[in-house]
């Protein structure tokens, strides 16, 4: 799936990894902005991995960071111009990808399939706290 993703991306010149639409696609999700721990934690993603596709991302201009007046020892980051003048694009591409991999899955199926990966989740959750 994910190397489909990819490749869908690459053919439409949308230079983002699948661990960088995840990013992106929460900050999207966020027009307010977050800071990097906040997308750490909405993302599930360690803060070495944020700070290097966050850096990434801002050399290809898709994100910017805008100072954060709750908290001035953050910043906050948004996604750019740039990178919402492509946001549709990307969208289509997840969901072809999405229709795809859930060709000759029921919604039943699905829906437990989910419901399953839901309860995993929280059976690590339960390990960190």
């Amino acid at each position: 799936m994910r190397s489909h993703l990819e490749t869908l991306f690459q053919k439409k010149d949308i230079p983002l990894s699948a661990e960088q639409w995840a990013l992106m696609g929460t900050l999207w999700s966020n027009a307010e902005g977050l800071s990097a721990n906040q997308l750490g934690q909405k993302t599930l993603k360690e803060k070495s991995t944020v700070s290097r596709h966050i850096s990434k991302l801002k050399k290809k201009g898709w994100v910017e960071e805008r100072d954060n007046i709750e908290d001035g020892r953050s910043t906050l980051l948004q996604p750019s111009q740039k990178a919402n003048s492509k946001s549709m694009l990307v969208f289509n591409c997840i969901k072809k990808t999405s229709e795809l991999a859930e060709k000759g899955i029921s919604k039943r199926e699905l829906k437990t399939t989910l419901d399953v990966l839901m309860k995993i989740q929280k059976n690590f959750d339960c390990l960190n706290k």
